[in-house]
């Protein structure tokens, strides 16, 4: 068994002492209370012209802090009386009583021990009847107070005054009369009504949902009779149609709203406002409606049903300014300063991020024209001022890097192969290089003399890190001087840096000649290069033979 810990044991103590002690309190209280208080009721018949009901019994409710239960039953004598004795005659204490007669249920007033210890009070009954000919509506007051915005629901509250002109209770219950399928005391409500609530007059009855709203088998006595009862509507967007209709003859229908709602109605008329419970309400009111009648009105500025946005839709059109009035300046800076081309152009494929697969001589074509012209806008963006040297530097090196994937496919493919071995020097010393091969290598070395010339300082720099890439393409690329005596014209360097500087003629002169000279020293220099190392490749380190 699991033992308490000292905490639970406290808690449970302090639970004990208060269930303790609450009773004793009680019969404290109890014993303050003044109980030579006593009570005399006549019950009498008003169908019979008020005469005395004898052997009816008679409940005594008492309300105390808010709480009411039944506190004492007496029968009534030959002379249709009864006596409560004991009762509070110190005012604390507020008692009713009740009776059941012929299925109805009558009330009688509210009795207070304020002036004497000794009361007198009188219950009226009346015989049952079914028939509701003798009801009518004397007055239908219609309350719209309070919204809630956030679930989109309208409260509204009605209190019905009834006036029953016959010597007859009407008794409402669950067997057909009136041409109904059950015999209740009727109540309309709106299609969409929700959270019915039932107040005053209500009193031990049962509800019952009928089509145009609900019936209860409550009971109404000759006289006046009040009943309340409140209830919930839906809406949407601003605006709502309410909608009314007499059960029963009606004889003045009074609506009252807050004045912010903006209360109309074609059958009812504006009336000035009026004060009540320390609010102002407007009113609108109707005269006579006839059973099974009718009446709307509308309420016109509700608050917008839902939940408020996260945001400020003024706010978010705000940001939405801005944001669009900083592209414009971007956009701006960019046309002004010759940069948009550079910006918006698609970066060119590389040979380091993945490897460079074989197309037609076509598509290598249309290629180097768009990195030789990549290169050209790069150029052009730096003389502006729109790309910083170390951009430039950065972005030069990658589109030379980008250039020889072409530039080695060219030399690789079967096409080029045949042109490449005819303008290619001979393995023997003795013999010439062709002379077109020849034309072509001095003219590419005397453009890259050219473009060396007018290249600054750190676009030479630039250039040396590709011509040590071209340089070590071959497979056994050593930067040994140990190679085979049938060495090309010019050493492998200075073939790789004809090539680079043929490409550099292309950012400073037009696409066409640039386009010439590129492939010119391309067909002429890497195969040279190429051969050089094969020939390394099968000579035995060491020195030249």
């Amino acid at each position: 068994m699991r033992r308490l810990t000292p905490i639970l044991a406290l808690s449970l103590l302090a639970v004990a002492l208060c269930l303790v002690l609450l009773p004793a309190s009680h019969v404290q209280a109890a014993a303050r209370l003044d109980t030579t208080g006593a009570l005399t009721v006549a019950v009498e018949n008003i169908t019979h012209d008020n005469a005395p009901v004898d052997s009816q019994t008679i409940t005594l409710q008492a309300l105390q802090g808010g709480t009411t239960q039944d506190a004492a039953t007496v029968t009534t004598n030959n002379a249709g009386r009864a006596t409560f004795t004991g009762l509070d005659a110190s005012g604390n204490t507020t008692y009713a009583i009740y009776t059941r007669f012929q299925g109805g249920l009558f009330f009688g007033s509210a009795i207070s021990f304020d002036t004497s210890a000794t009361q007198q009070t009188t219950l009226t009954v009346a015989d049952a009847t079914t028939s509701d000919a003798a009801l009518r509506i004397t007055s239908a007051n219609i309350l719209i107070n309070q919204v809630n915005k956030t679930k989109g629901l309208i409260s509204v509250g009605e209190f019905l005054t009834f006036a029953n002109t016959g010597n007859t209770a009407y008794v409402g219950n669950l067997t057909p009369a009136n041409g109904k399928p059950m015999n209740l005391l009727r109540f309309s409500l709106p299609p969409d009504a929700t959270n019915l609530t039932l107040g005053a007059g209500f009193a031990q009855t049962q509800a019952v949902q009928v089509d145009t709203g609900f019936g209860a088998n409550a009971t109404v006595p000759p006289g006046a009779s009040n009943f309340a009862f409140a209830f919930d509507v839906p809406y949407t967007g601003t605006s709502y149609t309410f909608t009314y209709k007499a059960e029963y003859p009606t004889d003045k229908v009074l609506v009252l709203s807050s004045p912010g709602m903006n209360a109309t109605s074609t059958n009812l008329a504006p009336q000035p406002p009026i004060s009540a419970s320390g609010q102002s309400f407007a009113v609108l009111s109707g005269g006579t409606q006839p059973s099974g009648n009718t009446v709307t009105f509308a309420l016109n500025h509700l608050p917008l049903a839902g939940e408020d946005p996260d945001f400020d839709f003024r706010l978010l059109l705000i940001v939405g300014a801005i944001l669009t009035l900083l592209l414009l300046i971007l956009l701006g800076l960019y046309v002004r300063r010759g940069a948009l081309v550079v910006a918006l152009r698609p970066a060119p494929r590389t040979s380091r991020t993945r490897a460079y697969l074989p197309t037609s001589d076509q598509t290598r074509t249309a290629e180097r024209k768009q990195l030789l012209q990549a290169l050209l806008d790069l150029d052009t963006a730096r003389t502006s001022g729109a790309v910083s040297e170390n951009k430039y530097r950065a972005r030069q090196s990658e589109l030379r890097a980008s250039l020889r994937a072409p530039l080695a496919a060219d030399t690789d493919s079967p096409n080029l192969g045949e042109n490449t071995k005819a303008h290619a020097p001979s393995r023997a010393p003795d013999r010439p290089t062709t002379p077109s091969a020849t034309d072509s290598l001095a003219k590419s070395a005397e453009s890259a003399t050219h473009a060396q010339t007018l290249m600054n300082e750190k676009s030479a720099e630039s250039a040396t890190p590709a011509t040590a890439t071209i340089q070590n393409r071959g497979e056994n690329g050593e930067n040994s001087p140990a190679n085979s005596r049938h060495n090309p014209p010019f050493p492998p360097n200075h073939t790789a840096t004809s090539a680079e500087s043929a490409t550099g003629v292309a950012v400073s002169v037009n696409e066409k000649s640039a386009e010439s000279a590129t492939v010119s020293a391309t067909t002429s220099a890497i195969p040279a290069t190429a051969t050089s190392k094969n020939r390394r490749s099968k000579s035995p380190r060491g020195g030249a033979r």
